[in-house]
């Protein structure tokens, strides 16, 4: 069967009766018949995967189609192996590029920067963990998530950008997300700032996905996920330094000077402060017992730093 009519098969271009044809001539054999199939398919998903950014090993198949036409049949099929040889070494090369995943962690107190394969820009927050492949996949680009990051997506409609957390998956073609999810507390948001984003709730399969306009939060709450116009830019702040200390309980903002100031803290009184009439952005750079003496300002506690044993207890 003529390479170029197995070619423009693989593209949906032949006709119906060059598909019967076809179906014909690979029923006479199917099994020689599919390996000639297969090896043609080859070049389709080269010509296909990387059209006018073809790496090293690109293959024209007007190239291919000229050389089928001027040398005997013989000499084709030695040119056709010596090509699928040379694809067949970087598709093992890719594939397994694919395979290696990169485990990144952020420590305690600190934040990361980074661009993935795809020029995708991510900001990961303290004590954050993503996992992703050392290229993306040809159909996907998927990464793992725990903690909290800010994604800037490179737009690629043949590819959407998915982030895998504990309680959503967050798929995208190319826009400006922040994501926090901390399994360990059961607490899941997704703000959006450009673009949208679809969210799936893998902790109630039944929730009907969710589409996220700008300026739209997603928090989770009994397992449900909800929406809300978000009020301020506080989901931004700590990619600037800063921490929102606005509308959260005594208790979130401990599990958010933990987080940050890499300390543990430690409660040791029958009960908890309440705070009151509390807005505004601490700067964490400048501590975190100027955090504690601001703190203070809003409701009434006491505080010992123990710097050995990387501890506050509140008193």
């Amino acid at each position: 069967m003529e390479t170029e009519k197995l070619y423009r098969f693989l593209k949906g271009e032949t006709t119906p009766a060059e598909d019967a044809q076809i179906e014909k001539w690979l029923e006479a054999d199917r099994t020689e018949h599919q390996k000639e199939i297969d090896a043609v398919r080859f070049l389709f998903e080269t010509t296909e995967l990387y059209g006018n950014k073809a790496p090293k090993y690109r293959f024209n198949i007007n190239f291919i189609r000229s050389r089928v036409a001027k040398y005997t049949a013989s000499a084709a099929v030695l040119l056709l192996v010596a090509a699928l040889s040379a694809f067949s070494a970087y598709r093992y090369t890719y594939d397994s590029m694919v395979e290696q995943k990169v485990l990144m962690q952020v420590p305690s107190g600190q934040q990361l920067e980074l661009t993935l394969s795809d020029g995708t820009h991510v900001w990961l927050n303290s004590q954050a963990t993503l996992e992703y492949p050392s290229v993306f996949a040809l159909n996907n680009r998927s990464v793992k998530l725990t903690g909290e990051a800010l994604f800037e997506v490179t737009r690629d409609t043949e590819r959407p950008f998915i982030v895998e957390t504990f309680a959503s998956n967050v798929q995208v073609l190319g826009t400006k997300f922040n994501v926090n999810a901390d399994e360990q507390r059961g607490r899941f948001s997704t703000t959006l700032f450009e673009g949208s984003v679809k969210l799936s709730n893998r902790l109630f399969p039944n929730q009907k996905d969710i589409c996220l306009n700008p300026n739209e939060v997603a928090n989770l709450t009994d397992n449900i996920l909800y929406v809300e116009k978000t009020k301020n830019d506080d989901a931004l702040c700590w990619t600037q330094g800063l921490l929102s200390v606005s509308d959260l309980s005594f208790m979130e903002l401990m599990e958010k000077f933990e987080q940050v100031f890499g300390v543990q803290v430690i409660i040791e009184r029958k009960t908890m402060p309440e705070v009151k009439n509390i807005g505004g952005k601490i700067r964490i750079s400048s501590g975190i017992d100027n955090a504690f003496r601001l703190l203070q300002y809003a409701t009434d506690f006491n505080y010992e730093i123990d710097e050995e044993h990387n501890t506050v207890t509140i008193l």
